[in-house]
């Protein structure tokens, strides 16, 4: 049996579909199962990962675990050290090999150094920034057409998250036999925010504007909505993405699979924009 944590997220609500597809028995923990919805084939836990009673409850019976890391973590993982698992993916970030130190990273590398401690097979899934990240422009497309964002012209590689799901469930089934490793992910190609946003008014037949926001107050925006040293960690890896070139490490390296691209991502999600 497979455990997926964060199961309602953009990553496990994939990976738990994945999973069944490929006719695997799986369960999903969860500390809200409202956001979304399960086939009656899976078995759902509902819990906080920092509960003991839950984390024993969900890993009963459990071989192979996705880790996503969040609060709590730590005391989820001495239960999965006591429990039959005996493989897991854990979604980690690329901010972990950024030349930049940051909050983030560090989070993220002290929930890696734990996993890939574990006496099992252990493989570590490192993202950048997923093609979802682009949904917060969706309310000023629709009402003015317009995206207002800092670093326009920076590269990256944003991956959709059904590649990242697919990718954890290629590692699931099929665990690392050298124990430890350790998988950087991208999408199939560098775009800078200014292609993005072009590939979406593409998409959408409608023009949108690009206004270029300054650091401070791009940060200003951001501060009403997420903790400022997860605000602080994004920046500084956003001005590190500007002075380093990103490579490319898609899904097929993994999976055989073609790797999806913006376009695709952006004609799946047209909707959210109009």
């Amino acid at each position: 049996m497979y455990l997926v944590t964060g199961a309602t997220g953009n990553v496990g609500r994939t990976l738990v579909t994945d999973l069944l597809a490929a006719d695997e028995t799986v369960r999903a923990f969860c500390r809200h199962p409202e956001r979304g919805s399960f086939p009656t084939a899976v078995d759902t836990v509902v819990g906080d990962i920092a509960d003991r009673e839950a984390a024993r409850a969900a890993l009963r019976g459990v071989n192979g675990l996705f880790l996503l890391r969040m609060p709590g973590v730590e005391t989820f993982w001495q239960e999965v050290l006591r429990s039959d698992v005996r493989s897991v993916v854990l979604l980690s970030s690329a901010a972990v090999a950024s030349s930049v130190p940051t909050y983030m990273g560090d989070l993220h590398r002290a929930t890696e150094d734990l996993v890939l401690a574990a006496p099992f097979s252990a493989s570590v899934l490192r993202p950048g920034a997923f093609m979802e990240n682009t949904l917060r422009w969706a309310s000023l497309i629709q009402a003015r057409g317009v995206v207002r964002a800092p670093f326009p012209d920076v590269a990256a590689a944003p991956v959709d998250a059904r590649d990242i799901a697919s990718a954890a469930a290629h590692l699931l089934r099929h665990p690392t036999a050298v124990r430890a490793r350790i998988e950087p992910l991208t999408g199939p190609e560098l775009l800078s925010v200014r292609q993005q946003v072009e590939i979406l008014a593409t998409v959408l037949n409608r023009p949108i504007r690009l206004e270029e926001l300054s650091e401070e107050e791009a940060e200003r925006q951001m501060r009403r909505y997420a903790p400022a040293e997860i605000v602080a960690s994004l920046f500084a890896l956003m001005r590190a993405q500007a002075r380093e070139l990103t490579e490319i490490h898609p899904v097929t390296r993994m999976t055989a699979a073609p790797a999806r691209t913006f376009a695709t991502w952006a004609e799946d999600h047209r909707h959210a924009f109009m």
